[in-house]
């Protein structure tokens, strides 16, 4: 019968395996027996990162056999709990579906829908501290006489313009008392889009372009709290 090993040397690639062994903060319970019988050993046990995929001998045979045991008949990991990443991922994607859902059903907020089509096109937005004027224009509910007079707080919808209803498209787009504030919105669509006025859809999906009518609604200053309208 061999001698009891004096000392043992284990080598692994995953740095993150060999801190959450040794670490003192609060970890899952497959690391906390590791640590266990490591601290059980008496300091007889050394352990070693190596850099994976780089020829080491017994590494290359680790994940072999790592693989053929996930792969291979017989498996059974049911077992080891599943990871909190990987719960949270699965909780996203499930909220994810369920707003896509609610919002491709939907027959309200026409203005937003138009914008914003799918949710995967909210994605320039979701980290943005948008403007106060902004949020009026994409979701409709804005200081504009169309707005206005079908809330009964105007007394017509048509714009001081004098070319048609004041409406978010015409704010936009068209309102010829806006045209010199408008041009840099007015370029960046043409060099993005190749077309003049955008499409609602088109503009979140490209930053440049909605961060030009973000520029271009602010400095109108046409749907600030005093503004005429």
């Amino acid at each position: 019968m061999s001698p009891p090993p004096t000392s043992i040397e284990i080598f692994s690639d995953s740095r993150a395996a060999l801190i959450s062994s040794l670490s003192s903060e609060r970890i899952t319970s497959p690391f906390l027996e590791i640590r266990k019988l490591l601290f059980a050993m008496h300091n007889k046990v050394q352990l070693f990162w190596i850099a994976s995929h780089q020829g080491h001998e017994g590494n290359e045979i680790a994940d072999t056999l790592a693989k053929q045991g996930a792969l291979g008949p017989g498996t059974y990991t049911d077992f080891l709990p599943q990871p909190v990443s990987s719960i949270r991922l699965l909780l996203r994607k499930a909220v994810q579906n369920i707003w896509a859902l609610r919002w491709a059903s939907t027959t309200r907020a026409p203005i937003t829908r138009s914008f914003f089509p799918a949710i995967s096109s909210t994605k320039h937005i979701l980290n943005m501290d948008l403007p106060g004027p902004v949020i009026q224009v994409l979701s409709g509910h804005s200081r504009l006489r169309s707005f206005l007079f079908k809330t009964s707080c105007a007394p017509s919808p048509t714009c001081p313009c004098g070319r048609e209803e004041k409406t978010v498209e015409h704010f936009l787009f068209y309102c010829s008392l806006f045209d010199p504030l408008r041009m840099h919105f007015k370029t960046t669509s043409l060099r993005l889009c190749n077309m003049w006025p955008p499409r609602f859809a088109d503009i979140p999906r490209y930053k440049p372009l909605l961060l030009a009518l973000i520029s271009y609604i602010v400095k109108s200053k046409h749907l600030d709290r005093f503004s005429q309208q």
